[in-house]
């Protein structure tokens, strides 16, 4: 395993606070970068991360900087930032990002701000139009307080080509986190994705108390969902039965440390959108991503009933009753909800 590198991670909310844990387990010397002068004062006053991921003190070799410039040592960046942000962030700090440096995008969604909705509002699409890096992904079953426990966690880095992808699994890959090469960006991007809104679902049925019959239907017509619009994107269909597919919906899913897991329990429970959002400072990415899945749904006339229930949920305040038939597969009406 190469170690003793400069990792830069861009966004120091609880993933990338986990990211910077494990990549300092690995040896790695990280760098990890807020957003703000007052967070930054925060995580090195404190060492530890009381906005978003209290309860971890970071490792002394954990460099706390939010100066970009930083940035012209690093061996590898990771992108932590959420994906609704991505596109303005990076266009302003592009000049100081060296063009040599791998960048992996550590980020789930698809970008809804640009319209319309197409293939180019994948993630690495919208990077590869502002910077010139060599790019890959990370994505996979990966609850961020499990990884910054130190608990065993695997994930998927995918890279255009496998070569690109081999090279990061093991530059990155730490005897508790282990990274398996994958060349299907566009399928691992669809994957992580889907998978929020899928959550989000999920979370829903076991909110309203519906049982486990109930999730586990869910979780298959979920998970053709993700596939039958990741195949008429161009990725592979096995890149569903995955890490970064089945193995990351099921987390999701079935974990009530998923924001968009934890965030449909609460809907299901009969708290409303607005009052969830305003008590949470993280971000459930299922929400923003449900508009342009429901864009990339009619564009590639794909049938999606449970991606198009969360849609209506979260983005055009729809009660959650109205749409329950759609979120448990019902073929007939259902007067009890």
């Amino acid at each position: 395993m190469t170690n003793n590198k400069h990792v830069a991670i861009i966004g120091a909310g609880s993933f990338g606070t986990a990211l910077a844990l494990a990549m300092a387990r690995g040896n790695h010397h990280v760098t990890l970068i807020p957003q703000t002068k007052d967070h930054e004062h925060e995580l090195i006053t404190h060492r530890e991360n009381k906005t978003y991921f209290p309860g971890f003190t970071l490792d002394s070799r954990i460099d706390i900087n939010s100066d970009y410039s930083v940035l012209q040592t690093a061996d590898v960046i990771l992108w932590v930032i959420p994906t609704q942000y991505s596109h303005g962030l990076l266009s302003t700090i592009k000049s100081t990002i060296p063009d040599h440096v791998p960048f992996v995008i550590c980020s789930k969604g698809i970008d809804c701000t640009q319209t319309p909705v197409t293939h180019d509002s994948l993630l690495s699409s919208i990077v590869a139009k502002i910077i010139n890096n060599p790019l890959a992904v990370l994505s996979g079953p990966n609850l961020a307080i499990e990884i910054a426990q130190g608990l065993p966690a695997a994930a998927t880095l995918a890279a255009d080509s496998m070569d690109m992808a081999e090279h990061l699994s093991h530059l990155l890959s730490t005897p508790l986190f282990s990274l398996f090469a994958h060349d299907d960006m566009i399928g691992v991007q669809i994957a992580g994705a889907v998978k929020n809104i899928i959550a989000i679902a999920g979370g829903i049925i076991s909110g309203a108390e519906l049982g486990q019959n109930a999730k586990a239907a869910l979780l298959g017509r979920g998970l053709e969902e993700m596939k039958s619009l990741g195949m008429a994107m161009g990725a592979r269909s096995e890149t569903f039965f995955s890490l970064a597919g089945m193995g990351d919906l099921i987390l999701t899913c079935t974990s009530t440390h998923s924001r968009n897991t934890s965030l449909g329990i609460a809907l299901g429970q009969g708290k409303s959108l607005r009052e969830i959002l305003e008590s949470r400072n993280s971000v459930s990415e299922g929400v923003y991503t449900a508009e342009a899945v429901h864009s990339l749904s009619k564009r590639y006339q794909i049938d999606m009933p449970i991606c198009e229930a969360v849609y209506q949920v979260v983005q055009q305040n729809i009660p959650v009753g109205a749409v329950m038939k759609a979120l448990i597969g019902a073929r007939n009406s259902i007067h009890s909800f």
